[in-house]
């Protein structure tokens, strides 16, 4: 428990700030819908640095890889109209690459949307 309250407390001090060459965390990210389970590994958020998501959709109806849809990565401040980062086409069955910048430090509230089939994951506030 201590860890995992230290390794939240570097990623936001790290994603809510600039930073340079250190290597950042890697956050680790499970939702469910009555849908899709998704499974999401990034870097922590650093202003003006490219981030890389590695989306993993899986149908819950047949247990199977989601093949088809185009996730959508929707980043949401108070200082910043919503960002929206697509990724069109699997990378492998189930696998999506996102790749997302932010503008400006501060906190984002996190969505990823699917539309077939039509989905959300609400994800909270990340830095």
């Amino acid at each position: 428990m201590k860890q995992g309250a230290i390794i939240g407390l570097m990623a936001a001090t790290l994603a809510c700030s600039h930073v340079h060459d250190e290597e950042l965390p890697s956050i680790a990210v499970t939702n469910w819908t009555d849908k899709l389970e998704l499974f999401m590994e990034y870097e922590a958020l650093v202003v003006d640095r490219e981030t890389r998501f590695a989306v993993h959709l899986t149908e819950l109806a047949n247990s199977a890889p989601l093949s088809r849809g185009a996730p959508v990565l929707e980043l949401t401040s108070n200082h910043s109209p919503p960002l929206r980062f697509e990724a069109p086409m699997p990378s492998r069955p189930g696998i999506f690459r996102v790749v997302a910048t932010v503008p400006k430090p501060g906190r984002y509230r996190m969505r990823l949307e699917v539309f077939d089939p039509v989905d959300r994951h609400e994800l909270g506030d990340r830095c």
